[in-house]
C-alpha cells in the first residue's frame, strides 16, 4: 500500500448471492422432534448434507418458519425435492441469500435492504432475485453510474 493512503473501508469484493429457501413449517419448532434443525444443518431424508439451516430469532415462541441455504455443490432441484419430501414443510419460496461472517460488514445496502437471518456463526441477507442482490451490494453510487 502506498504511503499516505488507508485501506478502502466498507467496499468489500461483492459476494455471490446463493439459493434460499424461505420456509414455513406444518407447525411450529419443537425441541424434540426438530433436533436436527438445532445444529443447524439441514439433511435429505438419507441423512446427507444439503446446507445450512437459520431459525428466526425467537421472540417469546417458538418459530414456525426457517431459512435453508443449501451448500454450493447442492443442485437447487435436489434441495426443493428434499424440502417437498420433509413431512414438517408445509411450503417454501426460493429466494437469495448472501453469507457474511458476525461482525463482518456487508457491502453497499445490503443491511437496509436485505432481510437479515442471524446463525450465530453466519448471517444471512435474504432476497428476492439475485438481481436485487447484485444491486444492493452495489450501493447508491455504483447504481447511478449503471
Amino acid at each position: 500500500m502506498e504511503k499516505g493512503r488507508s485501506p478502502r473501508r466498507n467496499n468489500p469484493p461483492p459476494r455471490t448471492p446463493r439459493p434460499a429457501y424461505f420456509t414455513r413449517l406444518a407447525r411450529r419448532f419443537r425441541h424434540d422432534e426438530d433436533s436436527d434443525l438445532i445444529d443447524g444443518v439441514y439433511s435429505d431424508v438419507e441423512g446427507d448434507r444439503i446446507g445450512i439451516v437459520i431459525l428466526p430469532e425467537a421472540r417469546g415462541e417458538l418459530p414456525d418458519t426457517m431459512l435453508v441455504v443449501p451448500d454450493a455443490d447442492v443442485a437447487p432441484i435436489h434441495a426443493e425435492s428434499s424440502l417437498e419430501a420433509d413431512h414438517r414443510v408445509i411450503s417454501y419460496e426460493a429466494v437469495v441469500a448472501i453469507l457474511y461472517l458476525p461482525g463482518e460488514e456487508p457491502r453497499g445496502l445490503v443491511p437496509q435492504t436485505g432481510g437479515r437471518w442471524d446463525a450465530g456463526d453466519q448471517v444471512a441477507y435474504v432476497f428476492d432475485t439475485e438481481d436485487d442482490a447484485m444491486a444492493a451490494q452495489a450501493g447508491p453510487r455504483e447504481r447511478e453510474r449503471a
